[in-house]
């Protein structure tokens, strides 16, 4: 009974969307939007809406790195690593690696989108993403989703670990110390090159 289950399971999330246009006065929507992780789900997803539209959101992911140990230091709820560069290759390699996977599975229908190109150049990136979604990519479009973003959101703050998004992009480059740069590249190589990031000393 897996098509069953499959059906009475999409029926639900359509049922939800369809409440959620009504009362925002959307019911003209051509899509619903879900955060998914980059892994069977995605997959699942493509299967179920063979219509969808992916966008993978991808970032250095030395910065990565950056901020998971600094969120760690700040939030105190789960510690550091006692040993940062074995957790490199016995954790965060497997991170890396899921997204890299997933973007080779359907890198052919998906859509890449830098998180440094989104911070740096929002315009052009916000474009590319609305023409590959098939909807209007105007500037007024552009605007009215920047003006959105640029919204302050609840909890912002507890999550941010720089003071804005322009520090927040290369920061490996003064937070990462060299054992654990070399650790990073080393397990992330292939993310690097797939993503567009030059490893370091390269682009000096």
């Amino acid at each position: 009974a897996v098509e069953d289950i499959a059906a009475f399971a999409q029926g639900r999330i359509e049922a939800l969307y369809a409440r959620v246009a009504t009362r925002t006065g959307r019911e003209g929507a051509a899509y619903f939007a879900e955060k998914l992780r980059n892994d069977i789900v995605s997959d699942l997803a493509w299967e179920l809406y063979p219509q969808a539209r992916e966008v993978v959101l991808v970032r250095d992911p030395r910065d990565v790195l950056c901020s998971i140990l600094a969120s760690n230091r700040k939030r105190g709820g789960q510690p550091p690593p006692p040993d940062p560069r074995r957790w490199v290759e016995d954790v965060f390699q497997g991170r890396i690696s899921t997204v890299l996977d997933s973007l080779h599975r359907r890198g052919d229908r998906a859509h890449l989108v830098r998180y440094e190109d989104l911070m740096l150049q929002p315009a052009e990136t916000l474009s590319g993403v609305l023409g590959y979604v098939d909807l209007d990519a105007g500037d007024d479009s552009v605007e009215r989703m920047l003006a959105s973003a640029g919204e302050a959101l609840p909890g912002m703050e507890r999550h941010r670990t720089t003071p804005d998004a322009a520090a927040s992009i290369g920061r490996w480059r003064r937070d990462l110390e060299p054992d654990l740069l070399e650790a990073c590249e080393h397990v992330a190589a292939g993310a690097l090159e797939v993503f567009g990031y030059a490893p370091a000393g390269a682009d000096s």
